[in-house]
């Protein structure tokens, strides 16, 4: 074939390929979109779990010293946790564990306050693995449970006590030994173990399902990335273009001179125990070598 007869050939081809490139950068750009969005579930998740184990230890500390000291500060502080925690008061935005450390030493900065937002709504929203978000939701669930007993240490420390109704309006002296034994049991560690276990298995959801998503896109990554495009480009009489796409970047190589009488051959050429090549050669009117080029794949596990 001469090259006169392939100039409508290539000139579609450069068309081809350069979409063929720009497909390939789209789904680039999709992978490492996907990335990031794996990514941030990975930090809201894990925050989540931060959250739900800050508020059960803050929780814990409030209702213990309340018992031991009777301050109310504590109980108030203990409420407000509780109340944030359900979207019943809006919420700070700088919520760490040291926030409700500052409250409880009445050592608070000025801070912004957000909407109100319950935890199981921020559960809702964060898009996490459903697997993830059972295991918050059952800790809280078993902390809503704990809330209860905690109820009945409260009012144990005021002198109120169940009238046999299950309500806490029965009067009498204050008991805090009661309070105290009610909240430092084994029974109440053991409840605290139900809230904290579903929080360190959330965790663990979490890094592992992070760590399979990234494992995967990683891999599409890595061959998406690796897509390369060669195309020669005989449009223009006497030229030979090389162009190469890779990933966006295009590399180019010229060849000027030939005759218009040159001939070009393509074909495969195969090598032992590697991929499939393609040879690309033309010769000009008298048989002279004028390009010898093997373009050879990179073998991919």
């Amino acid at each position: 074939m001469t090259i006169r007869r392939l100039v409508l050939v290539t000139s579609g081809a450069v068309i081809v390929v350069i979409a063929a490139a720009l497909v390939t950068n789209t789904h680039i750009a999709g992978l490492e979109t996907r990335v990031r969005v794996v990514e941030e579930q990975r930090v809201r998740g894990l925050e989540l779990c931060e959250e739900m184990l800050q508020t059960t230890n803050q929780l814990t500390r409030t209702v213990r010293w309340y018992a031991v000291f009777g301050d109310p500060k504590y109980e108030t502080i203990y409420r407000r946790i509780l109340s944030v925690r359900s979207g019943q008061e809006p919420r700070p935005r700088r919520i760490q564990d040291d926030f409700w450390m500052d409250v409880m030493v009445d050592r608070v900065p000025p801070v912004a306050k957000g909407a109100p937002l319950s935890l199981d709504a921020m559960i809702e929203q964060s898009g996490i693995p459903a697997e993830a978000a059972a295991k918050i939701r059952e800790s809280l669930r078993h902390s809503d449970r704990l809330a209860k007993a905690e109820e009945i240490a409260f009012a144990a420390r005021k002198g109120k006590f169940d009238d046999g109704m299950g309500n806490l309006v029965r009067e009498g002296p204050p008991d805090e030994l009661l309070a105290k034994t009610l909240l430092f049991s084994r029974d109440y560690e053991a409840a605290r173990d139900g809230i904290l276990r579903p929080i360190q298995e959330c965790r663990e959801v979490v890094l592992r399902r992070h760590a399979e998503a990234r494992a995967e896109l990683d891999r599409a990554l890595g061959t998406a990335r690796s897509v390369r495009m060669v195309i020669w480009d005989f449009s223009e009489p006497g030229v030979a273009r090389r162009r190469e796409y890779n990933v966006g970047v295009v590399t180019e190589w010229v060849a000027r001179g030939l005759p218009a009488s040159a001939n070009f051959e393509v074909d495969a050429i195969g090598f032992p125990k590697r991929p499939w090549g393609v040879r690309l050669k033309v010769e000009d009117a008298e048989g002279r070598l004028a390009i010898d080029q093997i373009l050879q794949p990179r073998a991919h596990k």
